[in-house]
């Protein structure tokens, strides 16, 4: 802001203009002519206000003026014509191409010390609103894109809670018919046996089905159990929240919700160390809100473990005065320094631009403050993230 340029061809008023600004505490810039002062005023690091004399060689002072009118520039400079012509008619051409204000020589140098300061008072609001205007449009850029994830998580949802109902189906056939032959396999494995010891046929593979068919049957229902179980996470977890989902629930279920959904990707990377305080109370809030929050820290501990091969996450629940409390720790490479107090910036991602949105923590923040809660992060000193819940005890 205290750059001025200063643009004469006389060298004496150079040179002379340049000893008062530097007295005045500015920091003067000088050229010889108009197109010398143009080339100044369109750099990247352009100084803000400008003090040139109208006459000038290549290009005049008004040409200049009318030059950087017409590139409608977002920050134009302050422009002061210095000049010897006096006339009202000539005031007027010099403001209409452009100028913000308009000296003519001889001047006092009081009053032009005063005029520049306008000019500063000017151009720091011009600035102020600049930016402010800049980080408006950034704030409605970013809305917009967390509407349109929010839109795709929705829709992710209502695909994922329809795709889990048509698996119903078909799993429910598969347990019932397996259910149905773990009932007759005894009276089959008679059969079997009785070919065994009569050597009837291939006793090799009969003595197969005896040994192995109730062991095949009971890990086709553990499997449909297991799916059940996958399913009914997944439907609580697509489940629209709203205020009548606002009840009391247990952290601990919460976590053994999250790591159920998330269990394909935790099996590759990591080996999951619970350690759940089973007297803790009840806390107040939106289960399936708790356990996105839950399902987005567990896979960013599985991308992080990833990076080391395999790794362990511990998972921590207590009880701390009037709050109840999760820890999600993994020994991974932890956060860098730099970054930890920018992870919950919308957008803001240490990760790959094909792996995050950058969203997740921001969202998961907000979902927890609204709750009531805290969420916080710290790096280990052996190594590896540690993320803490806080959510507020349920009151009686």
């Amino acid at each position: 802001m205290n750059r001025i340029l200063i643009a004469d061809d006389d060298a004496p008023i150079r040179i002379t203009l340049k000893k008062k600004l530097e007295g005045w505490g500015y920091e003067p810039i000088l050229a010889e002519n108009g197109e010398q002062a143009l080339e100044i005023l369109t750099a990247k690091d352009a100084p803000r206000i400008a003090i040139l004399d109208w006459m000038m060689p290549k290009l005049c002072g008004v040409d200049v003026c009318k030059s950087i009118e017409a590139m409608n520039m977002s920050q134009k400079p302050y422009l002061i014509l210095l000049t010897q012509k006096d006339s009202k008619q000539d005031m007027v051409t010099g403001l209409e191409s452009g100028a913000d204000d308009y000296i003519c020589k001889p001047f006092e140098p009081e009053e032009l010390k005063c005029r520049i300061e306008v000019g500063r008072r000017i151009t720091a609001a011009d600035d102020k609103i600049h930016n402010y205007a800049q980080n408006m449009e950034s704030l409605a850029e970013d809305r917009a894109k967390q509407l349109i994830h929010c839109d795709r998580l929705a829709q992710l949802g209502i695909l994922s809670a329809g795709i889990a109902h048509e698996i119903n189906n078909p799993v429910g056939v598969i347990s019932g018919n397996a259910q149905i032959m773990t009932s007759l396999w005894k009276d089959v494995s008679v059969l079997v046996q009785k070919g065994i010891d009569e050597n009837f046929g291939d006793t090799t593979r009969l003595k197969f089905v005896q040994e192995e068919t109730a062991d095949m049957l009971r890990g086709i229902l553990d499997a449909a159990s297991r799916i059940n179980l996958i399913i009914s996470s997944l439907k609580t977890f697509c489940r629209r929240g709203s205020e009548e989902t606002i009840q009391p629930c247990m952290l601990n279920e919460c976590i053994d919700t999250a790591l159920v959904l998330c269990k394909n990707t935790l099996k590759y990377t990591a080996d999951i160390v619970c350690d759940f305080d089973e007297s803790i109370p009840h806390i107040t809030g939106n289960k399936q809100q708790i356990e996105q929050v839950l399902v987005n820290l567990f896979n960013n501990a599985s991308d992080a473990l990833s990076s080391i091969g395999r790794g362990k996450l511990t998972i921590t629940t207590k009880r701390e005065g009037d709050y109840v409390t999760a820890t999600i720790a993994d020994n991974g490479p932890g956060i860098p320094e730099d970054k930890l107090d920018r992870i919950w910036e919308p957008f803001f991602t240490t990760k790959g631009e094909d792996k995050g949105t950058g969203l997740g923590l921001s969202i998961s923040k907000n979902l927890i403050e609204s709750h009531g809660g805290f969420m916080d992060v710290c790096n280990l000193p052996d190594g590896g993230a540690c993320f803490t819940l806080r959510l507020p005890v349920a009151k009686p």
